[in-house]
């Protein structure tokens, strides 16, 4: 009865992480090209904003239920005293593409702290934030989105992405003509127009 339930708790952990992965990735995509705050004036930082916060409830998520899915599994391996063989088998549970990913993040992480301007690097400059957690973020979500997207959920994804980049280059094409109905121009110089472009911002960001 005791293995039962720790098997169903480890197959209800995994669903969950899946549910979890899945959804961040469809909110992502859904979401984050669509809405802005005001207008161009803070376009950059309010997508970062959106995106970090996204990103900071999938990996709070992710770290509650993966520490959940580490020790039920590593209790049933233990009882049956396989746990030693599993832990000396755990690098060959990684391809080739997991370690590149996992030697640039040491690499970012080196350069972060060998860094004359961490208090810049950790977030990256104002606007962009690419710095530090921002790579390390990539490199977390590769290593999630890899193993627990739901494959069933491509058709839906193809939709949501379809849809949202459909809506954002359709007001692109509207405002190459001047015509604005989300009103984002609105108390813009006209020297500006042609730098900026529907609920994205830059226009070479569609580059």
């Amino acid at each position: 009865m005791k293995k039962r339930n720790t098997t169903d708790l480890a197959e209800v952990s995994g669903n969950l992480m899946r549910l979890l992965v899945s959804g961040y990735v469809l909110a992502l995509f859904a979401v984050l090209p669509l809405l802005y705050h005001d207008r161009y004036y803070d376009m950059g930082e309010f997508k970062f904003a959106l995106y970090e916060r996204l990103t900071w409830i999938l990996a709070a998520g992710v770290g509650i239920i993966g520490l959940v899915i580490m020790v039920s599994y590593c209790m049933k391996e233990w009882r049956v005293g396989r746990l030693a063989a599993v832990i000396r088998a755990l690098p060959g549970k990684f391809i080739l593409t997991d370690w590149f990913a996992l030697g640039y993040a040491v690499s970012v992480l080196i350069s972060y702290i060998l860094s004359s301007y961490q208090t810049d690097a950790l977030k990256g400059y104002k606007g962009w934030y690419m710095g530090t957690l921002s790579q390390l973020s990539f490199v977390l979500l590769y290593l999630l989105v890899s193993r627990y997207w739901i494959k069933n959920l491509r058709n839906h994804f193809l939709w949501v992405a379809g849809i949202s980049s459909a809506i954002t280059f359709l007001l692109a094409v509207l405002h190459r003509f001047r015509i604005d109905p989300l009103a984002m121009y609105e108390g813009l110089q006209d020297y500006y127009y042609i730098q900026f472009l529907t609920t994205v911002g830059q226009a070479t960001w569609y580059s």
